[in-house]
């Protein structure tokens, strides 16, 4: 296995950049949304708020944020097994709450109890998918053919 593949294994750099590749997905809405107000789109202009939204979806989300996160998560299906990578596809949603939190300042939601519960069951869930099993390890280690 060469430096690059042996790095691109590691748990935590899986982790790392799948976690990128997931705010990257995730930042779409809010910023469509910092748009509307930068922009000044009132909320009942619907037809606007479609046409803002597409130019911002057409120019920011497609070309840069999807160009850049579909490159990162195709390096890491390179050197990982799919299952352990697309696990963390769940995080989409987690860091869709948070920076809506925190760019929209809607974080009477976002940081209420059940939101945050929510959020901690999805992360300890990936935890659980990727952790290191030493008992699965050996068991497969028995295993002669």
């Amino acid at each position: 296995m060469t430096q690059k593949q042996n790095t691109l294994t590691k748990t935590g750099i899986v982790a790392l950049l799948a976690c990128v590749c997931c705010i990257l997905w995730g930042s779409a809405i809010p910023v469509i949304k910092t748009g509307y107000r930068l922009m000044q789109v009132d909320s009942a202009d619907t037809a606007s708020q479609i046409v803002f939204a597409g130019v911002v979806v057409i120019i920011f989300y497609l070309a840069m944020v999807s160009a850049v996160a579909y490159t990162l998560w195709s390096l890491l299906l390179k050197y990982n097994p799919p299952s352990r990578i697309a696990v963390f596809g769940f995080m989409n949603p987690v860091f869709g709450v948070m920076l809506s939190a925190l760019l929209l300042k809607e974080k009477g939601q976002a940081f209420s109890l059940a939101g945050l519960t929510s959020l901690v069951l999805v992360c300890i869930g990936i935890y659980i998918v990727n952790r290191e099993n030493p008992l699965k390890e050996a068991s497969t280690d028995k295993i002669s053919v």
